[in-house]
C-alpha cells in the first residue's frame, strides 16, 4: 500500500535537507557511539560472564536508572493502558535482539557483527511490508539478496572454506547466525516503534524504554535460570567488571533513549541506514585496535556489499 501523500509521515522532511538536520545527526551520532561502545564492553565481558546474564544486568541497569522517573511522573503510563501489547511485543523484539547480539559477539569479531546487523533498513522495510503494510519493489528485494550475499562472504572462513578442503569452522558460522537472527528481531522492533509513533496516544520515549527493560529482565531470568542448572558453573563479576556491567547498562539506556527521540522527527529508514553503516566502520576499528581482529579481503567485501545495500536503499526511497 502505497504511503498517502498528505499524511504526517509523509510531511516530515527528508533528513539530509530538513531544517533539524543538525540535531537529528548529532542524536543519530550519539546512537552509534553509545551503541559500538556497549558492545565493545560487551564483547569483553562475555568471555567470561553468561550472556543471559549480561543481557539481565543491563536490562536491571536501564530499568533501575529509569524507575524514580516513572515513580515520579506515574501519569506517563496513563495513555498506555491501551498500547500494552504493541509495547509488550516490542520489549520482546529488542531483548531478543540483544541477547542475540551479545552471543554473536563472544563467537564473531565486532566488525562482523555490525556489518551483518547493517542491513537492519532493509529488512525494515520488508517488516514494514507485513506488519505496516507499506510497499516494496523487486529493486528492494534485489538489494535483500545482495546484503544476503554480503553476509554470506563476511561467513567465509564457515561458508566457503569447504571449497578449498579444509574444515569448517561451526562456531564463525554460528555466530554470524545469531548476527542474523539480531537484525531480523532488531528490524522488527524498528518497525514496532513506528507502529506506536503512529497511534493517536503520545507513548513517552520513558515509558518504552521501562516496557523494553522490565520484559529484558523477565526473558534473562529465564535464560539465565535454565543456563546455570544446565551448566552449574558460575562466578560473580569482580569489582572491575562490575563497573563495566553498569556503563553497558546506561550506554544501552542512552542509545534506547536518543533512537527513540530521532525516531519521533525523521523516517525509520534513514535513521536505521546511517546509523548502522556508520557504525560499521568505527566497529572494524575499534575492533582492530582493542581485540586485534584483522578482517580477510574476502570479509571486508561481504562487508562492503552490505553496506553499500543499504545505501542503494536509501538513494531508491530518498523521495518517499
Amino acid at each position: 500500500m502505497a504511503e498517502d501523500p498528505n499524511t504526517e509521515e509523509s510531511e516530515q522532511r527528508p533528513l539530509l535537507g530538513g531544517y533539524k538536520c543538525g540535531i537529528s545527526l548529532l542524536f543519530m551520532t550519539l546512537v552509534t557511539v553509545t551503541s559500538v561502545s556497549s558492545d565493545a564492553i560487551s564483547k569483553q565481558l562475555v568471555k567470561d560472564q553468561p550472556v543471559f546474564f549480561l543481557a539481565l544486568l543491563r536490562g536491571i541497569t536501564m530499568t533501575s536508572l529509569i524507575l524514580p522517573v516513572i515513580i515520579y511522573n506515574p501519569d506517563l503510563f496513563k495513555s498506555t493502558v491501551g498500547e500494552w501489547r504493541l509495547l509488550s511485543l516490542r520489549g520482546t523484539a529488542s531483548s531478543c535482539s540483544v541477547i542475540a547480539r551479545v552471543g554473536a559477539l563472544f563467537f564473531t569479531p565486532l566488525g562482523d557483527v555490525t556489518a551483518v546487523t547493517s542491513v537492519i533498513p532493509i529488512l525494515t522495510a520488508l517488516w514494514s511490508a507485513c506488519v505496516l503494510l507499506e510497499s516494496i519493489v523487486c529493486a528492494e528485494i534485489v538489494l535483500a539478496l545482495l546484503s544476503a550475499c554480503g553476509i554470506c562472504l563476511i561467513a567465509e572462513p564457515s561458508a566457503f572454506v569447504i571449497l578449498n578442503g579444509t574444515s569448517v569452522d561451526y562456531s564463525m558460522l554460528f555466530g554470524v547466525g545469531l548476527a542474523v537472527s539480531s537484525t531480523l528481531f532488531g528490524s522488527l522492533g524498528y518497525v514496532l516503534n513506528r507502529k506506536l509513533s503512529h497511534r493517536d496516544v503520545t507513548i513517552h520515549p520513558i515509558v518504552q524504554v521501562f516496557y523494553y527493560g522490565v520484559i529484558s529482565i523477565i526473558i534473562n531470568s529465564i535464560g539465565f535460570a535454565v543456563n546455570c542448572a544446565y551448566t552449574r558453573s558460575f562466578r560473580l563479576p569482580r569489582a572491575a567488571e562490575w563497573g563495566l556491567l553498569l556503563l553497558v547498562g546506561g550506554l544501552s539506556l542512552l542509545k534506547q533513549l536518543f533512537l527513540t527521540h530521532v525516531l519521533k522527527t525523521e523516517r525509520t529508514v534513514y535513521v536505521s541506514t546511517l546509523i548502522y553503516s556508520s557504525s560499521v566502520m568505527l566497529s572494524y576499528v575499534i575492533g582492530y585496535v582493542i581485540f586485534h581482529d584483522s578482517p580477510s579481503i574476502v570479509t571486508l567485501v561481504g562487508a562492503s556489499l552490505c553496506v553499500l545495500s543499504t545505501i542503494c536503499f536509501i538513494i531508491s526511497r530518498r523521495n518517499d
